[in-house]
């Protein structure tokens, strides 16, 4: 009987995967379970159609970041910050400062998203690197100043 597997089986396929077993097992375990449906034609034709509904909305997840990183990457941040005598910072700039900055200019982004490069302690223009979803990265430049 011929069945498609909606998540993966260990020694039987991974989900999506149309394959051949034992009427026994797919009436009695995979389609009691539901784990498997029976692949007739309207079952088949049904799925076909939730997969590509599923692959226009991950195309339009990775146009909106891309679009984001494009947006990120036209972007420079000013960050006043208090500075002692010769201009050395009191603390550090962290990523959530950054991340601050950013909600500022109306950016959402977690500041678990945003590498730096090392730990800002001086003045000056820094290159900061912020993770979005699907492996989409963006470079934004930050300009450390004083206050």
């Amino acid at each position: 009987m011929k069945v498609i597997l909606l998540q993966d089986i260990n020694n039987v396929g991974k989900m999506g995967d149309i394959k051949d077993v034992n009427k026994g097992y797919a009436r009695n375990f995979l389609l009691k379970n539901k784990i498997a449906l029976e692949a007739n034609d309207n079952n088949l034709k049904i799925y076909k159609q939730k997969k590509e509904a599923e692959k226009k909305a991950l195309q339009k997840e990775i146009q909106k970041a891309e679009n984001i990183s494009a947006k990120l990457t036209k972007l420079e941040l000013k960050l006043l910050v208090k500075t002692g005598d010769s201009s050395k910072l009191f603390g550090s700039v962290t990523s959530s400062d950054i991340a601050e900055a950013l909600k500022e200019k109306g950016f959402d982004i977690d500041k678990k998203n945003i590498i730096l490069p090392e730990v800002i302690k001086s003045l000056g223009i820094y290159t900061v690197e912020i993770k979005l979803p699907h492996d989409i990265k963006a470079k934004v430049k930050v300009w450390i100043s004083k206050e």
